[in-house]
């Protein structure tokens, strides 16, 4: 996560704490988090990103555990959704028409 995102977080968590039962509008929560954030100064934001870094590192830690998998195991699900969402625009082409001809009799030469 970004030094933004564990910020958000840290926001999110003081509001739950305030109100545990309340709702937050996300825009207005969003808008006021976003001007809070540009509003901080450097040495505020320390913190923010010192978990980032940390959370950067154990990600780096897991990949290596992994023998670095996680982005090749990814990889192979995507690839068939792509080819199952070809495959489907195929179907909707060719499909109608090769019916079409069956029923009319007039075969593609």
């Amino acid at each position: 996560m970004s030094a933004y995102a564990f910020f958000v977080k840290n926001e999110r968590d003081k509001i739950k704490v305030l109100d545990p039962g309340g709702t937050v509008d996300f825009k207005d929560f969003s808008r006021a988090c976003s001007a809070k954030w540009n509003a901080m100064t450097v040495e505020d934001k320390v913190p923010f990103k010192d978990l980032a870094d940390d959370d950067k590192a154990r990600y780096k830690r897991d990949v290596e555990m992994m023998g670095g998998k996680i982005r090749e195991e990814r990889r192979i699900p995507m690839l068939l959704n792509v080819l199952c969402l070809h495959f489907s625009y195929l179907l909707v082409i060719i499909v109608p028409s090769f019916v079409r001809s069956i029923l009319i009799g007039q075969f593609p030469s």
